[in-house]
């Protein structure tokens, strides 16, 4: 549908948004919600899906894709040196202030006075970009793999947590949410964002992606859903909206 707003009509003024209805029950294809929002960011027009309920309610959910700034950020420095204990890595701190400085900057999660534990997808970008090296000579392209076989979701969740660091964000783990990140765009803030990397082809009930929504606001988040072609990432924002 195209929606005008109150007070107008077709000849009579512009419509303000494109609307697709769908059922709780329907599943969302992120590449058609993109080429749809698309679509309507064209015509200056904002994309709303209507869902229907089982009680025959309707919930308005606005979609944008987003284009989130960089931020400047300083450069973070090297030589640190970290051990393995299988997959997981821990920083030993050796009285030069290297386990608050990368706390400081979000950076791993302290095991007791003098370790930190360092999660797998930190380990994996501070290999890749040159500020760690792992005790036992791991390289990051072996790091990577062992991690894979450990996870599942690896491969996605590290595209999107590069993706952040570009930005000059802080992604931290999203678990406790049920999402892959949560996001902070500030030193010492409270984390903006809840973040879920969707894989080129994947598909979502729209009841999960409601209950995201919901869970989002709930604690005064954004919900982002990441979609992955590759190392090309669609930024999806689902947003309710009364109307």
């Amino acid at each position: 549908f195209r929606i005008f707003p109150r007070g107008q009509r077709p000849g009579k003024g512009n419509s303000r948004y494109l609307m697709r209805v769908l059922s709780e029950r329907d599943v969302i294809d992120f590449a058609s919600v993109i080429a749809d929002a698309k679509a309507a960011a064209n015509m200056r027009k904002l994309f709303v899906i209507a869902v229907l309920d089982d009680e025959h309610e309707l919930t308005y959910y606005e979609v944008r894709l987003t284009r989130e700034e960089v931020r400047e950020c300083e450069e973070l420095r090297d030589g640190f040196t970290a051990s393995r204990a299988g997959i997981p890595a821990y920083v030993t701190e050796t009285g030069d202030g290297t386990t608050a400085y990368l706390m400081e900057n979000w950076f791993g999660t302290m095991m007791d006075a003098t370790r930190l534990f360092l999660s797998p997808l930190e380990t994996a970008w501070l290999l890749e970009q040159g500020k760690l090296t792992l005790e036992d000579g791991m390289s990051a392209e072996e790091y990577i793999a062992l991690a894979r076989e450990g996870d599942g979701e690896f491969s996605e969740k590290l595209t999107l947590y590069r993706w952040f660091k570009d930005l000059g964000v802080f992604p931290r783990s999203g678990y406790k949410y049920g999402h892959h990140f949560r996001v902070y765009t500030a030193k010492g803030a409270h984390s903006e964002m809840l973040a879920h990397a969707v894989p080129f082809g994947t598909t979502l009930s729209m009841s999960e992606i409601s209950r995201s929504v919901r869970l989002a606001h709930s604690v005064r988040k954004k919900m982002l859903f990441a979609s992955l072609t590759g190392e090309e990432i669609t930024a999806v924002e689902f947003a309710r909206l009364k109307m």
